[in-house]
């Protein structure tokens, strides 16, 4: 969400809300997992993981923009990894997108993705915003370590610009080192994060 929203335009750096707590849309009232943010700007959002900001920011956009990325982020099709039975993704299409639909939606909740779909997307924001499809297997050697067959890299497309992934690669640093994701910082290594409020169901 926070980069749909960025990379179309919808928001920028500086848009800011005013978290109490909680925002109710069409009649439904969805929680923050903080009592009172208080006024965020976009990194504020994202460090404090403040569900009425993402709302927001999914109101911004619109359910077509919305569902757009969705669709460009593969969460709507199977990631096409080389093992049998991958899952699928449980969604609301864009016919039914409602205002409350999409107000879930944009803060992680209403949509259930496997985890291939959710770390291939993930990289995709952080790596210059190219999808690039999943493999399990680099290589497989013979006996001898001789290279029998090697799997290519397939960049399916290019999802958000590298200046949008840029931003929110510095942002995701930022949620680990003074954000919700704290305490996982490692000596060497540039580690990014984002923790999340969705729930997981029972299917």
């Amino acid at each position: 969400t926070a980069s749909a929203a960025l990379d179309s335009g919808a928001a920028n750096l500086n848009t800011s809300y005013t978290c109490k707590g909680s925002i109710t849309v069409a009649g439904r009232t969805m929680r923050c997992a903080h009592t009172n943010h208080g006024t965020l700007d976009f990194f504020g959002g994202l460090d404090g993981s403040c569900n009425p900001y993402y709302v927001t920011l999914g109101q911004m956009m619109g359910a077509e923009t919305f569902c757009n990325y969705m669709q460009a982020f593969g969460f709507y099709e199977k990631t096409g990894i080389d093992m049998d039975d991958e899952g699928t993704t449980q969604y609301v299409p864009l016919e039914k997108m409602g205002p409350v639909e999409l107000a879930s939606s944009a803060f992680g909740q209403t949509t259930s993705t496997t985890p291939i779909q959710m770390i291939t997307a993930a990289c995709a924001v952080i790596n210059g915003g190219y999808l690039v499809q999943p493999h399990l297997l680099k290589q497989i050697l013979d006996e001898r370590g001789n290279v029998i067959s090697e799997t290519s890299t397939r960049t399916l497309r290019q999802v958000i610009s590298a200046e949008t992934s840029a931003i929110i690669r510095s942002g995701m640093e930022a949620v680990v080192e003074e954000g919700t994701g704290g305490g996982v910082s490692l000596e060497g290594y540039r580690i990014g994060g984002k923790t999340g409020t969705a729930e997981k169901g029972d299917y």
